[in-house]
């Protein structure tokens, strides 16, 4: 009645004012309860949990019927948020609540924001909340386009091999999500894929270069399958392949120089403790049991850390 009022009186005032409303919604920021986990995960990715922690028990019986949503944020030091963080939207896939309060949910990681404001509630026994808006990578130079593209298609054919090596494709998109087909995208998909520390993941996470995240993901990948496999191993019709493709992640590799993500210093001094560990093999996962006292961030049936094998390159 009122809209048909405001139409017949003044339609193009109406309609103006209708188009400004939805320029100051596009402002918002989405607020969300907070998830934290010291496993670093990637958009795509399926999280598991069983939640028992009073103030996630709080958390899903807000959200179950209504934005059916929380964010999900790596943090390995203290479970706090912090302005400038990344987080993953998970949107509940699959949830079954128990009578005392528990529950068991499967959901999807969506893509990365990163939190403007951050607070707890009070009445919600200590559980989190943020605000956040979309995080994406810088656009890619024009000059470096065609070295991206030659990149991810290199890419694809070591991520299809290196998934056949620690499983199948489909379990690997089981677990990671289906490759998606642009660049920001995809580097983000490898980055879950490939066998580095969770605290480079993290700054991968963190990263907006596209071209710095390829770098370094064909780095790890590319140095996975050279010292693992022995050419002569590897069947006929896959060798010839995965030779070229390593070729070219070579030739990449030269041309750009060594991985120049904001990471860079950090990667390495990670990589040389792998190297003086000598420990190029096993999960650096945690236990992942939602406990009172806020440690763990709450789920005892996380998925284990995203790297099959630790790079030790």
């Amino acid at each position: 009645m009122i809209k048909s009022l405001a139409m017949m009186l003044d339609s193009d005032g109406y309609q103006a004012r209708l188009e400004e409303a939805a320029v100051y919604r596009a402002t918002w920021s989405a607020l969300y309860p907070i998830f934290f986990y010291n496993s670093v995960m990637f958009p795509g990715g399926v999280l598991s949990l069983h939640l028992f922690e009073p103030r996630y028990r709080h958390m899903m019986s807000r959200i179950v019927n209504t934005t059916q949503a929380f964010a999900y944020v790596p943090n390995f030091v203290n479970y706090q948020a912090s302005n400038g963080d990344v987080a993953l939207i998970a949107k509940l896939k699959d949830v079954s609540m128990l009578p005392d309060g528990r529950c068991f949910l499967e959901a999807v990681l969506s893509g990365r924001s990163v939190i403007e404001e951050h607070f707890v509630e009070d009445g919600t026994m200590g559980l989190h909340f943020c605000r956040v808006k979309p995080f994406h990578d810088n656009p890619i130079a024009p000059s470096d386009v065609a070295t991206v593209a030659q990149m991810v298609r290199q890419a694809r054919i070591l991520a299809d091999y290196f998934s056949d090596q620690i499983g199948s494709k489909t379990a690997v998109e089981q677990r990671f999500g289906v490759p998606p087909t642009d660049a920001e995208g995809y580097s983000l998909w490898l980055s879950a894929l490939v066998p580095l520390r969770d605290s480079e993941k993290l700054l991968l996470l963190r990263s907006q270069d596209t071209k710095a995240r390829l770098e370094r993901c064909l780095h790890a990948l590319g140095a996975y399958v050279s010292r693992r496999n022995n050419p002569n191993s590897i069947v006929n019709a896959t060798r010839s392949t995965v030779a070229s493709a390593l070729r070219g992640v070579m030739q990449v590799l030269m041309r750009t120089g060594e991985p120049n993500d904001s990471a860079s210093e950090e990667s390495q001094r990670d990589r040389a403790n792998e190297e003086a560990d000598d420990n190029s093999s096993g999960s650096s996962s945690e236990d992942g049991v939602d406990g009172d006292d806020g440690g763990g961030g709450g789920g005892g049936d996380v998925p284990q850390s995203e790297s099959q094998v630790e790079d030790s390159t």
